[in-house]
């Protein structure tokens, strides 16, 4: 009995697994056909406009940050991670779900289908193509969207304002757009007013309050559109209070005390001559640490 009931299970999963490897290799075999009908005469070098359609390109964008990597005053780099969405429309990336028993999407490579060249405006590498922008998938639906989501990590030019310093707050702009189309050919707009912040990681120096999205047209010869991104951030000031903001008001009153003494005292002039050599520290130190600027200068170093 135990010997039947055993040969039953087995034939029963076997049954079924010949069923789900049927299923999968159909649908294989469908998403192939369906490739190569939509790519046998498609070009990814050309923009992607029809006859009976608009001439140029609606071009989706939103960012989600990841990460403050750094920000080096100094060099007054921010370096960031960051996961870049971009939505667009095909005309002739287009079919019929019922011919393809069901099949309403495909992931396909970079390479196969014409993609946005997306630069960083502002970034601080020797190249203004993103990193990463060539190594992942686009996912194509039926009516002819497309969706191209990367991960990446900038190295961008942010102005530093460390007049309030260390409660300082500031604002990092990332500026995106295409380097080659104008506005007659792509037009970039954001998804939202904001960015995406439901999966940064808090950082241990920066607080982000806020990622803004703005639209710009700028005229460069021709009309270029962009979306920029604004990171508001405030330092987390309470390391530098006890660091640095307190041995400084220490060393300054008292300086101020030591001229309360007697000029006969003899410890007078060696105890303002130390006080002025720590100041002379602590200077250096907040210097060595804020990028030289003659524009703007710390109330602290002050």
């Amino acid at each position: 009995m135990n010997s039947v009931l055993l040969n039953f299970k087995f034939c029963y999963f076997a049954v079924l697994l010949i069923l789900l490897w049927r299923e999968t290799s159909t649908s294989d075999v469908i998403s192939a056909a369906l490739h190569v009908k939509l790519f046998e005469n498609y070009k990814p070098d050309l923009l992607p406009v029809c006859m009976t359609g608009p001439r140029f390109v609606n071009v989706s964008l939103n960012i989600a940050l990841r990460q403050i990597i750094n920000l080096d005053e100094k060099d007054q780099v921010l370096k960031t991670n960051v996961w870049v969405r971009m939505g667009w429309n095909d005309c002739q990336l287009r079919w019929n779900v019922t011919d393809y028993n069901g099949v309403d999407h495909l992931r396909v490579p970079y390479s196969a289908v014409w993609i946005p060249d997306i630069a960083l405006y502002d970034s601080s590498n020797e190249e203004v193509m993103m990193p990463g922008l060539t190594d992942y998938r686009a996912q194509i639906l039926h009516d002819g969207s497309v969706q191209y989501n990367f991960p990446t990590v900038f190295n961008s030019v942010c102005r530093v304002t460390v007049t309030y310093f260390p409660f300082d707050t500031q604002s990092c702009k990332l500026k995106f757009g295409s380097w080659s189309h104008s506005q007659t050919d792509l037009d970039f707009y954001p998804v939202s007013p904001s960015g995406d912040l439901d999966d940064f990681i808090n950082n241990n120096e920066w607080v982000v309050s806020a990622l803004t999205s703005t639209r710009n047209v700028k005229n460069y010869t021709e009309l270029y559109t962009d979306v920029e991104y604004s990171i508001i951030m405030s330092r987390r000031s309470s390391f530098y209070v006890m660091t640095m903001m307190f041995p400084c008001i220490l060393v300054s009153a008292i300086a101020a005390i030591g001229f309360l003494l007697p000029s006969e005292s003899g410890e007078k002039v060696s105890l303002e001559v130390t006080v002025l050599l720590s100041q002379a520290v602590f200077l250096l130190v907040i210097s060595d640490f804020l990028p030289p600027s003659s524009d703007n200068f710390p109330i602290l170093g002050k």
